[in-house]
C-alpha cells in the first residue's frame, strides 16, 4: 500500500520507521523547500516517453513515417501515431517545429556539424 503526497508516493512503513507522520511531513517540507529538481533529461522536461523521444530524433533528421518504422521496427501507422502524439505534447503544428523544438534545449546533437565561436 502506499500513499500519494503530492508528488509522491510513501510506503506506510516508512512512516512507522522514521518516527511517525510528523517525520515524514518534516522530510517533505524539507524536500519541498528545495524546490523541484531540474530533470537530467531535457526530453523528460517536454512530458516525451522514451519511444516518442526516439522517434522525435529521428523527426529531427528529417526521416518520414516509413523510414522511422523501418528504423525503429515498427509499422509506419505506428510510427504516424507517435507523431501526432509529439506534435500534441508540443503543442506544435507540424514536424518543422518539432525538430526546432527538439533542437533549441539541444535535445540531440547535430552530426557533422561544428558550432561557431563568438567573438
Amino acid at each position: 500500500m502506499l500513499w500519494s503526497v503530492g508528488t509522491r508516493a510513501v510506503s506506510p512503513v516508512f512512516v512507522g520507521r522514521a518516527g511517525g507522520l510528523s517525520a515524514l511531513k518534516d522530510a517533505l517540507g524539507r524536500a519541498d523547500a528545495a524546490g523541484p529538481a531540474a530533470p537530467a533529461d531535457p526530453a523528460e522536461a517536454l512530458g516525451l516517453t522514451s519511444r516518442e523521444r526516439d522517434v522525435l530524433r529521428l523527426v529531427s533528421d528529417g526521416r518520414t513515417n516509413r523510414q522511422i518504422a523501418e528504423e525503429l521496427f515498427i509499422s509506419p501507422k505506428t510510427a504516424s501515431v507517435h507523431v501526432s502524439n509529439i506534435l500534441a505534447k508540443l503543442g506544435v503544428s507540424g514536424r518543422g517545429e518539432a525538430a526546432a523544438v527538439a533542437h533549441r534545449p539541444a535535445l540531440f546533437p547535430v552530426c557533422g556539424r561544428t558550432t561557431r565561436s563568438t567573438r
